[in-house]
């Protein structure tokens, strides 16, 4: 496992996937757009899974922050899918608002035939928008933002992933 530690013991996110989310949903462009170069090793082409599995976990806490302990009001899940939208107009490709709510439902453990039939690539794509909307809905801070990205890649990690680490000592390239 490296030196990831348990959620609350440093700062900032951990690996890059969980610093290009937090520059995402702070809307820090122009750090998003550098650490976008660092995901899957570097690699413009090819897929792994370690990386959108920190995506997935962000997407389940941010959305248990959302709506809280109870059980989701189907009227806030399609505001939140419409947030999403709104989201994919600076994304290229076919997704909509129902695959936005499906993607919603099976984060919060409800399956959907929707979402078992998007694509991987397409299914982290709307994570990632999902983590980021329900985070600002939330208005969590930077640190409750940065807690809740170290807990997703400490889940992660739970669950066997292995999303690479920034280096101590060093930014992310």
């Amino acid at each position: 496992m490296g030196y990831l530690r348990r959620p609350g013991t440093s700062a900032l996110p951990r690996t890059f996937v969980g610093r290009w989310l937090r520059a995402a949903t702070l809307d820090e462009r122009d750090e998003r757009d550098r650490l976008v170069r660092t995901l899957n090793g570097g690699s413009a082409t090819g897929w792994n899974d370690d990386e959108p599995a920190v995506v997935e976990a962000a997407a389940e806490l941010a959305l248990q922050r959302y709506f809280g302990p109870d059980e989701p009001d189907p009227d806030k899940v399609a505001a939140l899918a419409y947030a999403v939208t709104a989201g994919l107009g600076q994304i290229n490709r076919p997704l909509s608002e129902p695959h936005a709510d499906a993607v919603i439902w099976s984060a919060l453990g409800v399956p959907s035939p929707v979402f078992e039939a998007l694509k991987p690539g397409d299914r982290h794509v709307l994570r990632g928008l999902v983590a980021t909307a329900a985070s600002v809905m939330t208005e969590l801070d930077e640190a409750q933002l940065d807690e809740l990205l170290r807990e997703a890649e400490w889940v992660a990690f739970e669950r066997g992933f292995h999303p690479p680490l920034v280096r101590r000592g060093k930014s992310a390239p």
